[in-house]
Order: C-alpha cells, then structure tokens, then sequence
C-alpha cells in the first residue's frame, strides 16, 4: 500500500532540513522535532520514543510516498537512493504525521513495531524523492544502508535525541 503527497521544506525554520514523523501516542511532546546536534547531522537522522527526523537533500518541494509492507517483508534499498536510514518505529494508534518545520500530512499506519526505511534520491529531472518504508518487525536495529558524502556517521549510532 503506498500514500503520494508532496511536502514543502522551509529552509528559514531550520538550519538543517528534516523529516519528522510522530506517533500520535506522542502528540503531548512539548516539541516533537529533535535537537540536530552536530553528531546527530553527520549521522543523519535524530531518535527518541515517538519521533524520527531525518536529514533532507536540500530544501523545497519533495515528492513523499509512504509505502507499507506485509510481514516478512525484505527490506530493499532503491537503487537509485543517495541516502537510505533505518531506525524502529513503534505505532500504538493508526494516526502518524510525517512533518517538515513549515508543513504536516496526516497518514495512517496500522499499529505494529516497525523498522522505518527513508530513502531519498533525485529523478531524472533532479526533483527531490523521499520514501518512507514502514516493515514489520521485531528486530529493531538503527542502520545507514547507504550513506551519501554529506553524512559522516560515528562508529556507534546515536539513539537518543532531545527535543529541539
């Protein structure tokens, strides 16, 4: 099942373009966007219970789609992917959104454990992709499945953002 719908990153709200979703469960966090330390920039995503931000391309207009896979589902990495993330992601009610600083879109996930794949690339005319893969599962690992020059991880992997 996959979910279309373009999203606007605002590059005056914030330094450091993301993705962000949030569990509705997690709707009371005082601020849902994480604090982009530098570590947290080089790795390229940002983690606590009930948000994920992941570092974008570049700014503007991104073509999402969110896919969801059966179980047993085999995670596979676009090949024409530049960035690829993997982080878990544990949904308690139906209701997510998947946000930029200056735009949200409702979606809804069917309540699981779920490993959350971000993917991101460029078309053929250089507009800017963005999937976001939700598998479930019980393995929960944080994982860079592909790493573009601008992402610069540490040896271990940080799994414990604050709120920005």
């Amino acid at each position: 099942m996959a979910r279309k719908f373009y999203l606007r990153l605002d590059p005056e709200c914030l330094i450091i373009s993301t993705w962000m979703f949030r569990s509705r469960k997690y709707r009371s966090l005082q601020n849902p966007f994480n604090n982009w330390t530098k570590p947290l920039v080089q790795q390229g995503f940002t983690w606590r219970p009930g948000s994920a931000g992941f570092r974008a391309l570049d700014d503007g207009d991104t073509e999402v789609t969110v896919n969801i896979y059966q179980p047993g589902a085999t995670i596979a990495v676009n090949p024409a992917a530049i960035r690829a993330i993997q982080v878990p992601f544990h949904v308690t009610e139906e209701n997510l959104e998947v946000a930029s600083i200056s735009d949200s879109h409702p979606i809804r996930i069917p309540p699981a454990c779920y490993l959350l794949v971000f993917q991101t690339g460029l078309s053929d005319q250089d507009a800017i992709w963005a999937h976001f893969d939700f598998y479930i599962s019980e393995k929960l690992d944080f994982a860079i499945l592909k790493a573009d020059p601008d992402l610069s991880p540490p040896a271990v992997l940080i799994t414990n953002a604050d709120p920005a």
